[in-house]
């Protein structure tokens, strides 16, 4: 994606900055939350972006509802899907139509579709719980990854992010940083060596109906 896309999407976020809810990771206030939003957005798309190319999405938006019209519009096709078992992945497959594959292998899936349990806002990075998902193989056999979160899960730092981790008592925790590389065969860069080909990420603000 070219440098004018990519600081399209800054503007936006920018723009989207908005009253949000307190967070236990955070400095429970707008303003603080807003500018560390926009720090871990430039860091994430930094990660995302490789030889020019932008592997995925980051969106700002105020409703699982407009969170579902957007990823139509960037991601298309989305079935068959593992779903995860949180209430706003969840809520998110429900906007989307969509249901898990309960009867597809795992390396039959197209999009696994999970919730991020903290944004590490100092890597632009997201951990995720795997064992979120039915099979957590599809996470990495999948060709798309649609990730959800709020604003009340940035933490500000990767010590704040691991101590989330250690509470969630998973042995499926995942820090994410961009699609994988490689350029081992005569130094040419692939990417993704594998995994998701792509990996959205939507940050949406309203927390009433996934409660």
């Amino acid at each position: 994606m070219p440098d004018s896309a990519r600081a399209g999407i800054l503007r936006s976020l920018r723009a989207a900055n908005r009253d949000v809810a307190p967070s236990s990771l955070l400095d429970p206030t707008a303003a603080v939350i807003a500018s560390a939003m926009e720090d871990f957005a430039r860091r994430f798309l930094d990660f995302a972006t490789v030889g020019g190319e932008l592997h995925g999405s980051l969106s700002h938006v105020a409703s699982l509802d407009e969170a579902a019209d957007r990823l139509r519009g960037i991601v298309g096709a989305i079935e068959p899907v593992a779903v995860g078992r949180t209430a706003w992945a969840q809520g998110l497959a429900r906007a989307l139509g969509v249901a898990d594959a309960e009867d597809v292998p795992s390396d039959a899936v197209h999009t696994a579709l999970l919730e991020c349990r903290v944004l590490v806002g100092e890597l632009g990075s997201v951990l995720v719980d795997l064992a979120d998902l039915r099979e957590p193989s599809a996470a990495f056999l999948a060709s798309v990854q649609i990730l959800i979160a709020t604003p009340g899960r940035l933490a500000d730092s990767l010590a704040g992010a691991l101590v989330e981790a250690a509470n969630l008592g998973s042995p499926h925790a995942l820090l994410i940083s961009g699609p994988s590389r490689t350029a081992d065969v005569e130094k040419t860069l692939v990417c993704p060596a594998h995994g998701p080909r792509e990996t959205h990420l939507v940050i949406v603000d309203e927390i009433d109906r996934c409660q």
